[in-house]
């Protein structure tokens, strides 16, 4: 049987373009597909009986056997998008339907997920991905979430100060108004100046963890079994607690200890996941500090920066050519 992938993004994807390049290099099939024209502008027949199953659907007269793929690359599927109503229930129940069955049938689909999205929704939960890296013998910073300003403010001192805040969920950066710049709360210290602002802790859980004293920050990125490190010189730069806010400091690919290695592809397995980018910081005694893990964290900056073959290696993974964490049953069940 023919290899063939369906990559759930578009072409202004160049994470996508960059992957559909080497898939045809292998000789690899691919096709596009995101989930905004499901609702209204897709002619879905989907079937289930004792005898067989059948999931298709018409997109611009083209048509589309979902079974036939061998892998999906549930990369940037974006929302399902419906026409406004009159009564704005109607709409809602109609989301809540058309989302129950989409997911419903993807989930069905046996074939190599990168990632199953069940999965890739569940390890995008900080707290979750905390006690699963503890679980695999991982180093955490101490971390707290709580709506007590006295348990935060008894924290920041127990830490001296040393202690940062960030948002429980990435996602939340999407609430702010499109006019913030920057568009998005990078990790923050919590300073003394902050103190007096802490009564507002009340209104919402907050996460707070002890600032490590680190010396640089380590990028760890896994697909299926091949991991591949690259070290951020974050010091040297103005993203000294957050290196998302500097790129321009020196990065080299890295070599991990073995243990560390060994880790990665435990919790990624543990998550049942068969891709994952990683965010460690390297402390002054030479410890690796776990920070969190994207189950579809943005890799090309590292493939430009050290020229390491990371699209190549999603290409080889989702082609069935380079083993996989975790197959479908694995993922499903």
């Amino acid at each position: 049987m023919s290899i063939k992938v369906l990559i759930l993004s578009s072409r202004e994807d160049v994470h996508a373009t960059r992957v559909e390049h080497c898939l045809q290099e292998l000789g690899v099939r691919t096709q596009y597909w995101r989930f905004d024209p499901f609702v209204h502008d897709c002619q879905l027949n989907f079937s289930i009986s004792n005898s067989q199953n059948l999931f298709q659907f018409n997109l611009e007269d083209v048509p589309m056997d979902m079974s036939s793929f061998s892998s999906i690359w549930f990369r940037r599927p974006g929302p399902l998008k419906s026409k406004a109503f009159f009564q704005p229930w109607i709409e809602q129940m109609m989301m809540v339907e058309a989302r129950q069955a989409l997911m419903g049938m993807l989930y069905a689909l046996p074939c190599l997920w990168v990632n199953y999205p069940a999965r890739d929704t569940s390890a995008t939960l900080k707290l979750f991905q905390l006690q699963v890296a503890k679980n695999v013998g991982m180093t955490l910073p101490e971390t707290i979430v709580t709506n007590e300003p006295g348990i935060a403010r008894a924290f920041y001192e127990k830490f001296g100060g040393n202690v940062i805040y960030k948002l429980v969920a990435e996602t939340s950066n999407f609430s702010l108004p499109s006019f913030e710049f920057p568009h998005g709360i990078p990790t923050l210290p919590l300073r003394e100046v902050d103190l007096k602002h802490l009564e507002q802790v009340r209104h919402a859980p907050h996460l707070f963890q002890e600032r490590v004293d680190k010396q640089s920050d380590v990028r760890v990125t896994v697909i299926g079994k091949k991991v591949f490190a690259t070290h951020i010189e974050s010091q040297k730069g103005t993203g000294k607690l957050d290196w998302r806010n500097d790129y321009s400091v020196p990065m080299t690919e890295w070599q991990l200890p073995d243990e560390l290695s060994e880790q990665c592809i435990a919790m990624l397995k543990a998550l049942g996941l068969n891709y994952g980018a990683f965010d460690f910081c390297l402390d002054k005694n030479g410890r690796y500090v776990f920070l969190e893990v994207n189950p579809a964290g943005q890799y090309l900056w590292v493939e430009e920066r050290t020229e390491q073959p990371l699209s190549k290696e999603m290409a080889l993974l989702l082609a069935g050519q380079s083993a996989p964490l975790v197959d479908y049953c694995a993922a499903a069940f």
